[in-house]
């Protein structure tokens, strides 16, 4: 990151912080909770690596390990609320950030499923004019690229859209207004020749499942979450972002211990980002969604081996996977591979992966924001995560 971006990044932080301190937070509306995990064999061991970390660094933190040849256990640590001395518990549920990245691409593998879609269809078919006016290169660009971020387009969330945010930060967006960040610009890459991670990419493929089944909310809900009964995710439907259990939200902007809450600010963020980010749901729930990508039938068998065969290498300083496909991270480590995804926002941060070789799940949901702090993404997605491994 160079100079100039950095600078730029402290102010939009400076300027956020000070928008966030003219908010009161909200009482925390914290639910009882009968999901009690004490008597697994591993409570005391798995327990262990949660205080370690919420004493570290972490406001408050829930643990889903699942494993095949054990039963499944949940744990919590830290606090929901720091202001009222709330502590987290197992009935807490987070916002999931890129975590309905997965969520978009199994459904576009839905549609590819349902003879719809094909990998290799152009995306100007399934656009408004509207949109393909926003779009550089939109004619050349196809589905695989936007699952892949193998298209090329630039990202949303830069220095132009910060700068805006920044100016009105009670402003919120369509997904149109938010694409118009792009138009104009040059493509990062020639379509297909490098993989560039970018929120554009997955906001294009909700409006191209709109304009097949009408909402691609409804259609993730229809497809995804009602039949796997995850009835505690929320997704722009009911009182959402105001859901009863979500914690108060927190970054630590300067790495100094000092903790501030922006519950409020990452509550507008989550309500106006849609096919990128948003969704708000209970650890076990979103545990549920992945394993049942790969043991499941959401997809069919063809295209679950595509989404473990065909990877892009995605090697980023501060990110824990190694390739990208089809809205899954992978992770190669010591000749077995995780799938899933991270979810990074400014009060919150989460990640999900699932071991292909010996199914064991990990689900690791914070109310502690990573998106632009890289010493928080080391202790989360790098040093909590090999120690969670490590008491497998």
């Amino acid at each position: 990151m160079n100079t100039i971006i950095k600078i730029t990044m402290a102010c939009f932080l400076i300027l956020l912080s000070l928008s966030c301190n003219k908010i009161p937070y909200e009482e925390q509306l914290q639910p009882n909770c009968e999901l009690d995990f004490m008597q697994h064999d591993h409570q005391s061991k798995y327990q262990s690596v949660l205080d370690q970390y919420t004493q570290s660094g972490i406001v408050g933190l829930t643990v889903v390990i699942d494993k095949a040849d054990e039963e499944l256990w949940m744990g919590s640590s830290g606090f929901a609320s720091v202001e009222e001395n709330i502590e987290m518990n197992n009935c807490n549920i987070y916002q999931t950030a890129s975590l309905v990245k997965s969520c978009v691409g199994i459904s576009t593998l839905q549609l590819i499923d349902e003879g719809l879609l094909e990998f290799d269809s152009k995306i100007n078919q399934f656009l408004t004019a509207e949109i393909l006016e926003l779009i550089p290169s939109a004619e050349n660009l196809t589905i695989e690229q936007l699952l892949h971020h193998t298209s090329g387009l630039p990202d949303i969330f830069e220095l132009e859209f910060m700068g805006d945010f920044m100016n009105n930060p009670n402003k919120t967006y369509t997904r149109s207004e938010l694409l118009g960040y792009v138009k104009g610009k040059d493509l990062v890459n020639n379509p297909g020749e490098a993989h560039f991670y970018a929120d554009t990419n997955y906001m294009l493929l909700s409006l191209i499942i709109d304009q097949i089944k009408g909402d691609f909310i409804s259609y993730m809900r229809s497809k995804i979450f009602d039949p796997l009964s995850m009835n505690d995710t929320y997704y722009h439907n009911g009182t959402y972002p105001e859901i009863d259990g979500l914690p108060q939200s927190y970054w630590e902007q300067y790495n100094d211990g000092n903790i501030e809450n922006i519950s409020q600010l990452q509550k507008r963020v989550t309500n106006f980002i849609k096919g990128s980010d948003g969704i708000i749901s209970s650890p076990l729930d979103m545990v549920t969604f992945y394993k049942n990508v790969f043991e499941g039938e959401l997809i069919s068998e063809s295209l679950k081996q595509r989404i473990e065969d065909d990877q892009v290498s995605e090697p980023i300083e501060f990110k824990m996977n190694t390739g990208y496909g089809h809205g899954f991270m992978s992770i190669d480590d010591n000749g077995q591979t995780w799938y899933g995804h991270v979810g990074s926002q400014l009060g919150s941060s989460c990640y999900v992966f699932y071991n292909i070789d010996t199914k064991t799940s990990i689900g690791v949901f914070t109310n502690t924001g990573t998106f632009l702090f890289q010493e928080k993404q080391q202790l989360i997605y790098g040093e909590l995560w090999d120690s969670l491994k490590a008491v497998l």
